[in-house]
């Protein structure tokens, strides 16, 4: 870990601790001293910003009837409630005999512990010095207070535990090699909580100049991980393919807080009163505009890995692997505002990596300014849709805003430390 303090042992201008608090500081005056306190109402406006169901983990309660019409009911053409992956029906089934406040409290537990591994313990393991940073205690208390693990808790959803699982299995294969089948199966049960956990296979590369090795190893995983999803029948999976092919062209829940990039659009044109003129001309263009947004997300995801490639900078890539989680983010047809609780983990490993590039004036102000716009937009995430102006209410141009700011200093950086 790169040291940033002077000869007198002085904080330094180039420490990205600064910046990062000043982040984190712009987005807590902006987003919760302005509009609880300083609002034209003259009186301290705490609104609910979590928008809670009763009862409570509703989503969970979804998925174990789901799991129960399938196991037990042995009704898979019945199901009104929706589709889940079919591992995933056994992953819930135990849940299936457990009282539903005691399911719900299992799962949030589970849930707590999965964000303390993905936000401190998976960060620390992987740094050389193995120190418990102060820029991880940042996003670690931040987080735990955060608008979208609050969400996730309520709804009892299980993007923490498939985040889990995954940079869990990422870990013992590139520090724990001999238990690399052992990951291989962790990595696949995490797609079958969540499919999007997919797009992190790259993580999956020790040396990119291997492409013999890479190709096999990862054709091996995402074919063992389509194998799985004939777990519960030829019938129940062809249900099952058709329901997501439905679902991806016509998602059935249309808010503000779906930041997915067909989320957004679809939300710009249900909004009845007048919008501004780049947003008007957004809905009218809305196949056109998704495909650009498409298009630049892979851009980004392509030049992030073409970089580690020219770098040769294989293993548990920083970089690779935050520009992976908002690709997972932006790329579904259906992204919530709980699945921001998966962001943490690796924008504090990014921020914990991360220096001011100390050669050239130009390169030191452009990694001042772009890590202190990460932590600004990353921060902004913390708060809810209610304490935010018309732009910011979806978090699709926060998450685009840090996907090309991590790519522009991924391009700059050095293949030697500065």
């Amino acid at each position: 870990m790169i040291k940033h303090r002077n000869a007198q042992g002085n904080i330094s201008w180039q420490q990205p601790l600064l910046w990062i608090l000043l982040g984190f500081l712009i987005t807590y005056i902006l987003f919760f001293v302005s509009p609880v306190f300083l609002g034209p109402e003259h009186k301290m406006q705490f609104r609910e910003y979590v928008p809670s169901l009763d009862p409570i983990g509703a989503d969970l309660q979804r998925l174990i009837d789901l799991s129960r019409a399938v196991l037990v009911e042995k009704e898979p053409l019945g199901l009104k409630k929706g589709m889940c992956i079919p591992l995933e029906c056994l992953l819930y089934w135990p849940l299936i005999y457990v009282d539903p406040y005691n399911a719900y409290v299992i799962v949030t537990i589970l849930n707590i512990t999965a964000f303390l591994f993905i936000t401190v313990v998976f960060p620390v393991l992987i740094t050389k010095d193995r120190r418990l940073s102060p820029v991880l205690m940042l996003i670690l208390v931040t987080g735990l207070f955060s608008y979208g693990f609050q969400f996730e808790l309520e709804r009892g959803q299980s993007n923490l535990l498939a985040m889990f699982l995954c940079l869990l299995a990422v870990y013992m294969f590139h520090y724990h090699y001999r238990l690399r089948y052992v990951a291989y199966l962790l990595f696949s049960v995490s797609i079958q909580l969540k499919l999007y956990p997919g797009i992190f296979v790259v993580l999956f590369i020790k040396d990119w100049s291997d492409w013999k090795a890479n190709i096999r190893r990862i054709t091996g995983i995402l074919g063992f991980t389509f194998a799985c999803l004939f777990i519960l029948g030829i019938d129940y999976f062809v249900l099952f393919y058709n329901a997501i092919k439905t679902y991806a062209a016509n998602p059935n829940v249309v808010w503000k807080g779906n930041f997915s990039i067909r989320g957004f659009i679809s939300y710009l044109s249900t909004i009845e009163y007048k919008l501004p003129g780049w947003a008007l001309w957004i809905t009218s263009n809305s196949v056109l505009v998704q495909s650009l947004l498409l298009i630049s997300v892979i851009v980004c995801l392509g030049l992030v890995m073409m970089r580690a490639y020219l770098l040769k900078e294989g293993g548990i890539n920083p970089y690779v692997l935050l520009a992976c989680t908002i690709g997972a983010l932006l790329i579904p047809s259906d992204s919530h505002e709980y699945k921001l609780s998966i962001l943490a983990g690796p924008v504090a490993i990014f921020l914990n990596d991360v220096n001011i590039l100390s050669s050239g004036a130009c390169r030191r102000i452009l990694s001042i300014l772009l890590v202190t716009v990460i932590s600004v937009f990353y921060s902004s995430t913390l708060f809810s849709y209610v304490y935010k102006p018309f732009l910011l209410k979806s978090n699709l141009p926060v998450l685009y805003v840090i996907l090309i700011a991590c790519t522009l200093f991924y391009m700059i950086k050095r293949p030697v430390a500065d």
